[in-house]
């Protein structure tokens, strides 16, 4: 079986113009239903809505220590549609998001690269910039943006699919017995390749 090629994809950023995808549905919610996604690539769920804002692909960053590094970030905007707190990113159940590549190679959510404060730019020149990672915690009909890292894209692939899963507990807790899953997941069907320009 070939081994999977090492070649870095290049570094651009991607502007969504349409996507599709699929959320849970009511019990029980390991069955999904399919969704046209808005204009503004948003995909609303039972008790989360999310927004995908920007998206970098391979992001060329120096870390403090002087070394290189390829990152892709995702920009999202998380709104909590229930009565009660949820928790958005990966957690110590293991329900992490997800991003599928356009050769079908799957990577784990991570946080923003904390120690690579430095972008080097299409010009060459670097500059400083710190992503934030969306709130942990999100209260009742409130919202939260930040950044979602997926790692170094290999073999000239693009994103292609994003899965959210979202664990709920018993109202008003946040950990504990999960009582509930919201899963959304979203197909890019129509973007452009840009050149990655300011990248905060």
């Amino acid at each position: 079986m070939p081994g999977r090629e090492k070649r870095i994809s290049p570094s651009y950023e991607i502007a969504i113009r349409a996507v599709t995808g699929y959320r849970t549905e009511d019990e029980p919610s390991t069955k999904t239903i399919a969704v046209e996604g808005s204009s503004d690539a948003t995909i609303e769920g039972r008790y989360m809505s999310v927004t995908l804002s920007r998206l970098l692909v391979n992001l060329p960053m120096i870390s403090d220590e002087g070394e290189p590094g390829y990152f892709t970030l995702l920009a999202v905007d998380l709104r909590n549609l229930w009565d009660y707190q949820l928790i958005t990113k990966y957690n110590t159940l293991g329900i992490k998001h997800k991003l599928i590549d356009s050769l079908g190679f799957q990577y784990e959510v991570d946080m923003p690269p904390w120690d690579y404060r430095t972008v080097v730019l299409e010009d060459g020149e670097s500059l400083e910039v710190r992503y934030e990672a969306p709130e942990r915690y999100l209260e009742a009909h409130a919202r939260t943006t930040g950044w979602f890292s997926f790692g170094t894209l290999l073999g000239g692939a693009a994103p292609e699919r994003f899965i959210f899963r979202f664990p709920v507990f018993d109202a008003g807790q946040t950990g504990g017995w999960v009582r509930d899953e919201e899963v959304l997941e979203f197909v890019i069907t129509d973007y452009e390749a840009v050149p990655y320009g300011d990248p905060r």
